[in-house]
């Protein structure tokens, strides 16, 4: 509701979640009516742990949560928007990755 009421304001808008399995078809599905981008990131399980680990804060309880996920990312989720391989890239790799997806003339989900 937050990311409509921006577009409809005229900013654009970067939607950030994570959002895996039947769920990303149905996000994509609300925003039917406006130009979208779909941009799944999928490093390796492996990396994902690594990089988890490294932080402060993490974000999985156990390193099988890691592949729990992933095997969800990766078998239940329909391949919609661009994918996205992060593995080798850093953030600011990843980020203009991103952009250029997103720019004009870049992918677009049909």
């Amino acid at each position: 509701m937050v990311a409509r009421h921006y577009l409809q304001a005229g900013f654009t808008v970067i939607y950030q979640d994570i959002i895996i399995g039947s769920a990303l078809a149905e996000v994509i599905a609300m925003f039917h009516d406006v130009p979208l981008s779909a941009i799944v990131l999928c490093p390796k399980a492996e990396v994902v742990a690594a990089r988890d680990t490294a932080r402060s804060k993490t974000g999985y309880a156990t390193e099988t949560m890691v592949y729990a996920f992933d095997r969800i990312l990766r078998t239940e989720t329909p391949r919609l928007g661009y994918w996205l391989d992060s593995t080798n890239l850093t953030v600011e790799e990843t980020v203009e990755r991103i952009l250029a997806i997103a720019s004009p003339g870049g992918f677009q989900n049909e």
